[in-house]
């Protein structure tokens, strides 16, 4: 099976999940699909209100990590704090380059995303900046872009299959150390297929 038929595969048992996101999205969004020339239609926002103040109670306080030292020694305590302070840090980090991004914070993000979805897809790690210092990544990926395939130990495979503008998929391939191919010129938007397959805890990236 080559790729596009395994990326076909992938994607085949998701196509009902992601008419359901846009019905959902579609009521959200306060549309009045009924509307006729001539006739009276009304919208109510409650569907509107009840998601928002959901999303508005999982993401109005900041996360707060907590280590395990209660059976520590004393000594060791304040190592704890220590790190618990650090991971605030990241976290602080995080969410600043996240807001900056238009997408509010990572919390609110996410928040929404599990609402409006059902589902939340997140890619997470530690990658190596520029300047040689750690930079902490946090993105957050559209559920309807996300294709995950699952056996009887967990996931197996999973497929990210999105669009976005060259501009963006330049930073991407930087980031990432990804080889960017010839475009050409006139190009708008690169389609990008990230596709993994998990062996024995291995997460390999194609």
């Amino acid at each position: 099976m080559d790729y596009q038929e395994q990326t076909a595969t992938l994607k085949t048992p998701w196509g009902g999940r992601n008419e359901n996101i846009d019905a959902a999205e579609l009521i959200y969004s306060l549309k009045d699909v009924n509307y006729r020339e001539g006739y009276e239609s009304a919208v109510t926002n409650d569907p509107r209100v009840f998601v928002d103040r959901a999303i508005h109670f999982l993401s109005a306080d900041s996360p707060k990590p907590r280590l395990a030292a209660a059976n520590e020694p004393p000594a060791e305590r304040g190592r704890f704090s220590e790190a618990e302070r650090g991971l605030i840090g990241i976290l602080r980090v995080v969410d600043e380059r996240y807001f900056n991004s238009g997408k509010g914070t990572l919390a609110e993000d996410s928040a929404r995303k599990a609402c409006l979805t059902g589902y939340l897809f997140r890619l997470s790690g530690i990658l190596k900046g520029d300047d040689g210092e750690p930079f902490f990544l946090a993105e957050n990926w559209e559920t309807k872009d996300c294709y995950p395939a699952y056996g009887e130990t967990g996931m197996r495979k999973f497929l990210h299959d999105y669009e976005v503008p060259v501009e963006v998929a330049e930073e991407k391939a930087e980031l990432h150390d990804w080889k960017m191919p010839d475009l050409g010129r006139g190009a708008e938007n690169v389609k990008i297929s990230d596709y993994y397959e998990i062996r024995k805890g291995e997460v390999i990236h194609r």
